[in-house]
């Protein structure tokens, strides 16, 4: 396959949301691994 995809998976006590595509990322997606890595204090995440 050729491109980019892309999938996160959010769990919580009670429920699960899961999301993800190909080659395009929603318009607000770059402020997700910003926060996540703000919460990991800089340690990659993949």
């Amino acid at each position: 396959m050729d491109g980019t995809s892309w999938g996160v998976e959010i769990e919580y006590a009670d429920a699960s949301v899961e999301s993800g595509g190909s080659n395009e990322y929603p318009t607000e997606f770059r402020a997700y691994p910003k926060a996540v890595g703000e919460l990991l204090e800089g340690r990659e995440f993949h």
